[in-house]
This record gives C-alpha cells, sequence and structure tokens, in this order.
C-alpha cells in the first residue's frame, strides 16, 4: 500500500462526497479508493474483527476517517443515503460493505417500511455471518435504537422461521452487544424457544448468543438457562445444554452450573417422587 497523509486522505473523502447522490458513482470512485490503499497482508481488530474475504484490510485510521464525514453527510440526506447503501452493500469487499452499513445506519428513519425492504434485500448479499452481524449492528442501528417494536417483530418472524432462524439468532447478537440492557427481557423471551428446541444445527449460533449474554449479565442468563431447564425437561436438552456450557470460557462455568445442578436435582426428585 502506498503511505499516504492524512491531509491527502480528507481532500480525496472530500471528492468522494460530491459524488453522495450518485450512488453508482460513488461506489466506483470508493473503490478506485480503496484499492490504491490496499494493503492485502495487514490485519487489524480495533475496527473490524473477524474480517472475512475478500477485503482491502485497509488501516484502522483511515475508517476512522471515514466514519465522521460519511456519517454527516448520511444524517443530511438520508434518501441518498439509502440508495448509496444498498448499491455499495452487493460490493463482495467487506470494507465496502462496512461504508454501507455506516451509511444506513446513521441515516434519519424517514420511511420505515423502505429501511425494511433494504434490508430484506442487503441480506441476499450477506454471505458471510461477519456481513450479516455488520448489517444488524451498524445497518439497523437507528431502527434497534428508535423503534426497537419494529426490529423484534422483525426478528420473532425470523425466529420462527428454519431457513432464517440463524439469522435472528445473529440480530439477537446485535441487541446483545449495543449494550442496552433494558433489551435484555426481550432477548431471553425471543430465545426461549429456539433454545427449547434444542437443534443441533443452530448450535455455533446458540453458543455465541449465550457467551454475549454471560458477558452482559450472568447472573441474569443463569436464571433463564435454569427456567429453560425446569420448564422443558428432556435428556436430550440436557446434552445440549451441556455443550453450551462446554463452549463458555472457564471464569463463567461455576455460576451457569450451579443453575444446570439446581434444575436437574429438582427434575429428578420430582421424577422419582412419581415413580
Amino acid at each position: 500500500m502506498p503511505s499516504f497523509q492524512l491531509k491527502q486522505l480528507q481532500q480525496q473523502l472530500n471528492q468522494l462526497l460530491l459524488a453522495f447522490s450518485l450512488p453508482k458513482e460513488f461506489h466506483a470512485q470508493l473503490t478506485a479508493l480503496f484499492e490504491r490503499y490496499e494493503q492485502p497482508g495487514y490485519r487489524y481488530s480495533r475496527e473490524v474483527k473477524a474480517l472475512p474475504e475478500p477485503a482491502y484490510h485497509l488501516p484502522g485510521v483511515m475508517l476512522e476517517e471515514i466514519q465522521i464525514p460519511f456519517s454527516a453527510l448520511a444524517q443530511e440526506r438520508p434518501r441518498p443515503a439509502l440508495l448509496l447503501a444498498q448499491e455499495c452493500w452487493q460490493d463482495a469487499y467487506f470494507e465496502t460493505k462496512w461504508v454501507a452499513a455506516l451509511v444506513l445506519g446513521q441515516a434519519p428513519l424517514f420511511d420505515v417500511s423502505l429501511l425494511i425492504e433494504a434490508i430484506n434485500g442487503m441480506l441476499a448479499h450477506a454471505p458471510a455471518a461477519e456481513h450479516q452481524l455488520l448489517l444488524f449492528e451498524r445497518g439497523a442501528r437507528r431502527l434497534r435504537e428508535e423503534r426497537f417494536d419494529v426490529w423484534t417483530d422483525m426478528i420473532a418472524g425470523w425466529l420462527g422461521q428454519a431457513d432464517t432462524c440463524a439469522r435472528g439468532l445473529y440480530a439477537l447478537l446485535s441487541v446483545v452487544e449495543a449494550g442496552d440492557d433494558a433489551h435484555l427481557p426481550t432477548v431471553f423471551r425471543l430465545l426461549e424457544k429456539p433454545l427449547a428446541d434444542a437443534d443441533a444445527n443452530l448450535r455455533p449460533f446458540l453458543q455465541r448468543l449465550v457467551a454475549a449474554l454471560s458477558q452482559r449479565s450472568l447472573p441474569e442468563t443463569a436464571h433463564f438457562l435454569y427456567e429453560i431447564a425446569i420448564n422443558f425437561y428432556a435428556e436430550e436438552r440436557l446434552r445440549f445444554f451441556r455443550s453450551l456450557y462446554r463452549s463458555m470460557p472457564r471464569e463463567q462455568r461455576a455460576f451457569i452450573a450451579q443453575g444446570f445442578r439446581r434444575g436437574v436435582t429438582l427434575l429428578a426428585d420430582e421424577q422419582a417422587a412419581d415413580e
């Protein structure tokens, strides 16, 4: 990658922003800019983690410089931002999708139905799990913060279909990682059925979500798992829960295990009494 001066980069970004209302032209200029500064061997973790390919592997400072002017213009011009986001999201490269999600998530909600349509359409161009998370965390930011009722309705719809349940779990993960503890009861409510179903195909997604919940609120997560064990008892489900337990960090296991042991012991006692 050729080295760049910060002032030079800012000038290039200002030139790029002139095409903000021309999605295809903006996309072409953005691609040319990223290709100029790409670093195939470069890795960074602060801004983008677990970077899926293809990617330009741009330095984090460049993405930081992009955020401020792009966010400001998206807030001023929401309709062009929506069209620009849909155009750039079709690109295979992760950083271009990152720009699309950034712009979409910063644009004010001027028409919720158009935003829902855009998100559903963009999901067709989200081949990797990290692409979906990017769209949910950044692209759906305004929808999640300002119309949480609409966002949870979308998630519930995805969770209700076998072919989109994993998508719904990733959308729940974006809610957990957003850090608003007031939304945790809704997350637990929506998560109850997927956990009770104990679909082995969803195990990796559930493991990641339960781990995130444990990081956010370990006592509430332990109580939630205990309630699932009590209300939906089955040996195969307990095996599924044990696999979730083994996937957790060591420091969380003792706390979670206490809930498991209590639930299993109580149920065993009740079954023995019935017999």
